[in-house]
């Protein structure tokens, strides 16, 4: 059914909103979450060149209706991937959720689908896209989901979109399931505003390029107010502090900020020097081999830019733990 829908949208347009509402209410009938989510990834796939990315007022299509297609079918897919597991306990639950994690793709496809429509603007990404897939991953109460459909979001939209959309994105994490890795969250979406801003600055830099990371660098007070959250929950749980996930996350976003050339570049880099050495001194334990490391990754990050390191107030103490 899903192949001959696809052979009639393609020869005529007008039958495009009906068949997509046929085929997501048949399929429906395929109880069993993992062929349900297989049959999902199918459909996708196979009418990825018949929904429409424009509108077209003489043919009746409308481009509003491919996104609550992609967006109605990953809200079912997403459930049918949280009901693999959802079920069974014991041995049979850890093997489901090995499970899940190998068929996660499938569920990341329909995002990186929205992130490639070329009629997605930052509008439509802010007004409707984005608030859709956060009421998705809110709704599902589930870790792995919440985990994986927000790194997706990250990585698969345009910096552009996720910079004019930060705060929400950033409002977001506070609302996910306690044990949902935040900080993973928040490295992730520092390193890509780092990238960004280096694959945007430069001689040749254009006037477009200057306004983008203007509109970067602009978020960077946002970011700070959320850095310096994590930070002070990680000092509330000092016992279970995980001290190598949390270098990552300092080398992570000191990185963005080496790169945010302002007047007060070295005030935001003492910042995170300073909340590194307090986290280190709260551990209160010896580092392994791995976080010593990582410190070292950490440290290397302002020598890469012409900073003084006479002006990095804790850079001195910090080395003496590696």
């Amino acid at each position: 059914m899903i192949i001959a829908g696809g052979l009639t949208m393609e020869r005529d347009h007008s039958t495009i909103e009906e068949i997509t509402s046929d085929l997501l209410g048949m399929i429906k009938g395929v109880q069993n979450p993992t062929r349900g989510l297989f049959t999902r990834y199918f459909l996708l796939k196979r009418l990825k060149d018949k929904l429409p990315d424009k509108d077209n007022e003489e043919e009746g299509i409308r481009f509003d209706d491919t996104l609550k297609f992609i967006l109605q079918n990953l809200e079912e897919m997403n459930r049918l991937w949280i009901r693999i597991s959802s079920d069974v306990e014991g041995s049979e639950k850890l093997l489901r959720d090995k499970e899940r994690v190998e068929l996660k793709i499938l569920v990341g496809e329909s995002i990186n689908r929205l992130a490639s429509l070329d009629s997605l603007t930052i509008e439509i990404y802010e007004k409707e896209v984005l608030p859709s897939l956060i009421q998705i991953i809110l709704e599902s109460n589930d870790i792995l989901s919440q985990q994986y459909i927000m790194e997706c979001i990250i990585h698969a939209f345009s910096d552009t979109y996720n910079i004019k959309c930060i705060e929400l994105i950033l409002n977001t994490f506070s609302r996910l399931l306690p044990e949902v890795d935040i900080k993973e969250l928040f490295i992730s979406l520092s390193e890509k505003l780092s990238k960004f801003i280096s694959i945007h600055t430069g001689e040749d830099a254009t006037e477009e390029d200057k306004q983008l990371i203007s509109s970067a660098i602009g978020v960077y007070p946002i970011l700070v107010q959320y850095f310096d959250r994590l930070q002070k929950e990680t000092f509330m749980q000092a016992i279970d502090m995980d001290v190598c996930k949390l270098l990552d996350l300092n080398t992570a976003f000191l990185k963005f900020a080496t790169k945010c050339t302002d007047n007060d570049i070295m005030s935001s880099i003492n910042h995170i020097l300073t909340s590194t050495l307090q986290c280190i001194k709260q551990y209160n334990k010896p580092l392994s081999s791995d976080a010593i490391k990582k410190l070292d990754k950490l440290l290397e990050v302002p020598l890469q830019g012409s900073f003084s390191l006479f002006e990095m107030v804790d850079y001195g103490e910090l080395i003496l733990y590696v």
